[in-house]
């Protein structure tokens, strides 16, 4: 097979091209990547580059959250090339409407949240292959860091910033609607108090609790523009995870964006190792913990590449749990499950994994066997190359 895919200014979805390019060129397939930033010329990732490609054919193109195929130019070009445009989802799709609604002829789409794939399907009929896919990890090429060696007991892998910044931007977005506003906070504090209810839920029982009743259509465009709510919510359980630990009196060990903002306490133990590193650098973090902590995003049915990473890199993965996490992963056995409906129980756990090492051990192997054997990128190559050749009939 001959594949586009692309480089964009996103560095982790880069991170992920050269990871499924690698696992393409080790099955004989002819590729070629095209940065998007890239200029004509003087550039081994160049448009022009990609063109001279397309002159011998091009059978799909491979793509993260529609970057390679989200200009109405590029979905012409791959339309008239006649190839098959694979969009591996990262974020939930409410963000790609305008995609999903007219969509390349010959398209698959990938989503990380089971629950993502049935928003597909109920308000976009013209995606006609909409699939689960879950993220994938990297097998490390290098021999663990020893457990007892590692630098950090506790550490989170991820940006902080204050919820209520979120809040002035619905206001804006909204522009005013008093309405409206109501309507997107009471969907805020449904999601504080009910973990297990996804964004969509929430909007519709808001909008019940209002007495309104909005067409489809309406109501794709409160889901559209709900992305500060997603980021409130995501913010609001990252804070509450983290002070409770920080309240115990654990010490924790963070890296990425916004911590300095963490309304933290004299007596917490809050460590901000880095802020803003690219997505391979964050392993060497990840390699020297003991227990990488990890807090879902808004996907309650879903996956996230940090539980696949912490245990690919010999680590206690502790996570909050979602429907598909519980359906494969076992509590105590190859994960550490905690519950955002009973966060006191958390601090007990996190007790427990440190003091006793050949539990935690026990845990990390029967863990890395599992994403060894099932969660890597090979992995989802394989599906990938599967789906396109049915779709191209090949």
């Amino acid at each position: 097979m001959r594949i586009i895919l692309f480089y964009s200014g996103i560095e982790s979805f880069n991170y992920f091209t050269d990871e499924i390019d690698n696992e393409l060129k080790k099955r004989g397939c002819e590729t070629y990547i095209w940065d998007l930033n890239a200029g004509s010329q003087n550039s081994p990732h160049s448009y022009d580059g990609m063109l001279q490609f397309c002159e011998k054919g091009v059978d799909a193109v491979i793509c993260f959250d529609r970057l390679g195929v989200n200009e109405q130019v590029y979905k012409e070009f791959w339309n008239m090339l006649e190839c098959c445009v694979v969009n591996i989802l990262m974020d939930p799709p409410f963000r790609f409407h305008p995609l999903m609604e007219d969509p390349p002829q010959k398209y698959i789409q990938f989503c990380p949240d089971t629950h993502h794939v049935e928003y597909t399907k109920k308000y976009f009929p013209k995606v006609k292959k909409v699939m689960f896919l879950p993220h994938a990890g990297t097998k490390p090429d290098k021999p663990p860091i020893p457990y007892s060696e590692r630098k950090y007991d506790i550490l989170f892998s991820g940006t902080y910033y204050n919820p209520k910044i979120y809040v002035d931007q619905i206001y804006n977005l909204v522009g005013g609607n008093s309405i409206l506003f109501e309507i997107y906070m009471d969907a805020a504090q449904d999601l504080f108090a009910n973990r297990q209810k996804t964004l969509e839920q929430a909007l519709m029982d808001a909008l019940t609790g209002h007495n309104i009743s909005l067409d489809t259509t309406f109501f794709k465009s409160l889901m559209r523009l709900s992305e500060p709510l997603d980021w409130m919510v995501r913010m609001h359980y990252r804070e509450l995870v983290i002070k409770e630990l920080l309240d115990a009196g654990f010490e924790l060990f963070v890296i990425g964006r916004g911590w300095e903002n963490f309304p933290k306490k004299e007596r917490h133990k809050l460590n901000i190792l880095s802020d803003r590193i690219p997505f391979k650098q964050t392993f060497y973090y990840m390699e020297n913990a003991k227990i990488n902590l990890n807090i879902m995003p808004c996907f309650k049915g879903g996956t996230h590449d940090r539980v696949f990473n912490s245990l690919l890199l010999k680590s206690v993965c502790l996570t909050d749990t979602s429907s598909w996490l519980l359906r494969n992963f076992t509590d105590g056995e190859d994960i550490a499950f905690y519950s955002l409906t009973g966060l006191e129980t958390l601090p007990g756990k996190v007790k427990s994994l440190l003091e006793n090492e050949e539990k935690s051990k026990k845990i990390i192997e029967n863990g890395y066997k599992k994403v060894s054997d099932n969660f890597v990128w090979k992995n989802n190559v394989d599906v990938i190359l599967r789906e396109i050749s049915l779709m191209m009939g090949k």
